[in-house]
């Protein structure tokens, strides 16, 4: 058995391909590849920090002595400048790349903003993280089976806001489907096939209605969550930075600045356009030809992420199963090969691009076509063996194909985006 990584930093699906944005020296319309070095990752669904790959930790010395060095540069600017400049910070936050680029004149403020969203950022890893044991989140995993515990802000909404999804979904969406991720062996690093009363001894575990939320509007306001069943435990890995990338965005508006790009492990948010363009350039990979992309979308204040079955997955009589598991049945995903959502906040892209990658593209289409002003493109695998690509208009519209290699294996197919 081998086990598989599909680790270039973190993982490269997306890129941001904005000539200044990546580097602040580009020139011309130059598309940076999903894996190249400057290239920003993708969405990161639920992994244990100890299984980040060794390339993501040797860069991360670096990465900090960089923001060392930016934030020194932007300390020693004072007031405004003449021309439009890019200010800019790389951090490692909630086990992947963070990154937070803002175009103004008045650099001393795009400083503070830029350093406030990334450390807004951080604080959400210390209230949703449950690898930090002192974390909210960890906390309620320790405590919510025995009894109802004490839940409020941010934590509350978040675990509501996935409830939600769960909802919409019809259960494709839910956090409490880590005790599945670790029955496979995802946590671990270590690749296992379990039999089928494993899996059955697990799901009772795995549902979203084992969460239960008492809400109090009384004097003392008192909310509580409490969990039903013994094993059931969530994880955010699928929303939370979505979330967290929403919060840093209120700081950068906050500081009156209109153009900025915000990622964090893929889920990306870009506020306004880069300067002197008319949409930020985000590159979506191919999922099969590494370092090739499919094209690029052209997007204004809209947020975007991507989930693949080549992000992680382990291989066993040569059969591939990807990390990412329908809670349903209790077994990864089998077909599709990529989602990318676009909508208006990075919550909703991050838990939509994992619902239509366990939904699949039918069921997962038709729930796409009900939600207004979400776009989705989906990948899978036709009875022939093809790659089939099928996306809602209004994801065509804010996307231009790039020529790729093989192109008679691959169809394209353009559905209609919401029902009247």
């Amino acid at each position: 058995m081998s086990v598989q990584y599909m680790c270039a930093g973190v993982r490269k699906v997306l890129a941001v391909i904005d000539s200044y944005y990546l580097s602040g020296r580009r020139s011309g319309d130059t598309i940076s590849r999903a894996n190249a070095p400057a290239a920003l990752s993708v969405k990161e669904e639920p992994v244990s920090e100890t299984n980040i790959s060794q390339n993501v930790k040797a860069r991360t010395a670096d990465i900090q002595k960089s923001t060392k060095q930016d934030k020194k540069q932007n300390d020693n600017r004072e007031g405004q400048s003449s021309e439009v400049k890019i200010i800019k910070q790389t951090r490692m936050i909630m086990g992947t790349f963070a990154e937070v680029s803002v175009y103004s004149k008045d650099e001393k403020t795009a400083g503070q903003a830029v350093e406030g969203a990334l450390d807004e950022m951080e604080r959400m890893d210390r209230i949703m993280s449950n690898y930090k044991q002192d974390s909210e989140l960890s906390q309620m995993n320790k405590y919510a089976a025995k009894s109802p515990v004490h839940c409020q802000g941010e934590l509350l909404d978040v675990i509501e806001r996935s409830h939600y999804y769960s909802e919409l979904s019809g259960g494709a969406f839910d956090i409490t489907v880590s005790p599945l991720v670790t029955l496979w062996g995802f946590f671990q690093g270590k690749g296992h096939v379990p039999t089928d009363k494993e899996i059955e001894k697990v799901l009772p575990a795995v549902s979203y209605k084992n969460i239960v939320i008492n809400k109090n509007t009384g004097t003392k306001k008192v909310n509580t969550v409490f969990f039903k069943n013994t094993q059931t435990q969530i994880d955010l890995g699928a929303i939370g930075k979505g979330y967290a990338v929403d919060k840093a965005l209120e700081i950068v508006k906050k500081f009156g600045l209109e153009n900025a790009c915000i990622n964090l492990g893929g889920n990306i948010y870009v506020l306004g356009t880069p300067h002197d363009k008319t949409a930020w350039k985000i590159g979506v990979q191919h999922p099969r030809n590494k370092g090739e992309i499919l094209g690029y979308l052209e997007l204004r204040d809209e947020a975007t992420a991507t989930s693949g079955d080549y992000e992680r997955f382990f291989e066993m009589n040569g059969k591939r199963y990807s990390h990412i598991i329908n809670p349903l049945t209790g077994r990864p995903v089998a077909g599709t090969i990529a989602t990318t959502i676009v909508a208006p906040t990075g919550t909703e892209v991050d838990a939509l691009s994992t619902s239509l990658f366990v939904l699949g593209h039918e069921k997962g289409l038709e729930l796409i076509k009900k939600i207004p002003n979400v776009h989705a493109m989906i990948i899978y695998e036709g009875n022939d063996g093809k790659i089939i690509i099928e996306m809602t208009k209004g994801f065509a519209d804010k996307f231009k194909k790039s020529p790729v290699k093989g192109e008679d294996n691959v169809k394209w197919h353009v559905v209609a985006s919401h029902k009247q």
